[in-house]
């Protein structure tokens, strides 16, 4: 018997009569156990995917479904591979190997069958993979992993399998023929996304400012800038303005005020992303997160014998005069730190005009800019 199925099938959206799934297995032939096709002993590109048996399941009157106690269930079935799934199988391992990182935060195995399916999603609407792009980029390499992904290995005919939507049986008349018409256009909108990754990667940095259109209560700046395609990585504007902006809610006190009322004094505001890190790692916030947060932006701007006094005078609690923006008030800062004046270049002071904080005498010239 042969199912015949009229979803659309083909990338410009044209449907078709022809039969998508048929029991009219070739003699010898094995379905690819990606995108179902049968394939010819001669022809298998030697993997191949053996699934595990799948148990019947029986189900309560409640609606709890559990494995059948008397076993049962579909006996394990070998599958083949298509030359044109295993050339995809060579692509995914070519771009492992340009991203070691990668493949090992993931787990090499993972990392391979996750990137696998995601291929086999391109494949599936007859879109090309961009493979050098992805063998030198690998924010867009994770990106196509995570947004395409799942859909590539739910249209994969073991997928069909183990849901019974298939039998043993049975094999494909085109490739990915069990792929429903929603997967084909979950895939083209995901793939939509890789292109807009693309063409971001050109384009200039996004400046997004906090939610509250406040500066970073540690450092002041107003705005953090993202690189475009990461924009378009986190999901648009406003998530990516969540992922580098955190709620933060402190005391003037903890930010570096000492007058009175000052420890009940409470704020709401955010802190940037490498601000936020450093009060992360810290595990509160306060001046020890504060001069974290500095240290790393002296560090990061080639100011290394600043960045070691002030770590010095950490470690001896010698530190005094660091403020937070939000203790001192004002416009935002031009560059991060901007309000800090580095005492004879080892500890910070305040500024004597501007804070709301005591006064305290300013130190040499020049800002922490």
């Amino acid at each position: 018997m042969t199912t015949t199925d009229t979803t659309t099938n083909h990338a410009d959206g044209a449907t078709t009569d022809a039969p998508l799934i048929t029991s009219a297995m070739p003699e010898s032939a094995r379905a690819c156990g990606r995108c179902g096709v049968p394939v010819a002993p001669e022809d298998e590109r030697g993997e191949v995917v053996v699934d595990r048996a799948v148990r019947a399941m029986m189900t309560y009157p409640n609606g709890a479904t559990v494995p059948h106690p008397n076993g049962g269930g579909t006996p394990a079935v070998t599958f083949s591979t298509c030359p044109d799934c295993a050339d995809r199988t060579v692509t995914t391992a070519r771009i492992l190997r340009a991203h070691p990182a990668l493949a090992a935060r993931l787990g090499p195995a993972h990392a391979h069958d996750q990137l696998t399916a995601a291929l086999d999603a391109f494949a599936m609407i007859g879109a090309s993979v961009p493979a050098d792009h992805m063998m030198r980029d690998a924010v867009l390499t994770r990106y196509v992993v995570d947004s395409m992904a799942v859909v590539g290995g739910a249209v994969q005919w073991t997928s069909a399998y183990h849901a019974r939507e298939v039998t043993a049986h049975q094999c494909a008349a085109v490739p990915f023929a069990a792929a429903t018409a929603e997967m084909r256009a979950a895939a083209r909108a995901r793939i939509g996304g890789v292109l807009a990754y693309r063409v971001a990667t050109t384009a200039p940095a996004v400046p997004l400012p906090a939610p509250d259109r406040r500066p970073c209560m540690f450092c002041g700046v107003a705005t953090v800038e993202v690189p475009a395609h990461h924009v378009v990585v986190l999901g648009g504007r406003d998530r990516a303005r969540d992922a580098v902006w955190f709620p933060r809610t402190a005391t003037l006190h903890t930010l570096g005020r000492s007058s009175a009322g000052a420890i009940r004094e409470r704020i709401d505001g955010h802190l940037c992303r490498p601000c936020g890190r450093a009060a992360s790692a810290v595990g509160s916030l306060g001046v020890a997160a504060m001069a974290r947060a500095l240290g790393e932006h002296l560090r990061g701007t080639g100011r290394d014998d600043a960045a070691r006094a002030l770590d010095l005078a950490v470690r001896e609690e010698s530190l005094t005069g660091l403020f937070g923006h939000g203790a001192v008030g004002g416009g935002a800062n031009s560059t991060p730190w901007a309000h800090v004046h580095l005492g004879n270049g080892l500890a910070p002071s305040s500024p004597s005009r501007g804070t709301r904080g005591p006064a305290r005498r300013t130190a040499a010239r020049g800002g922490a800019r």
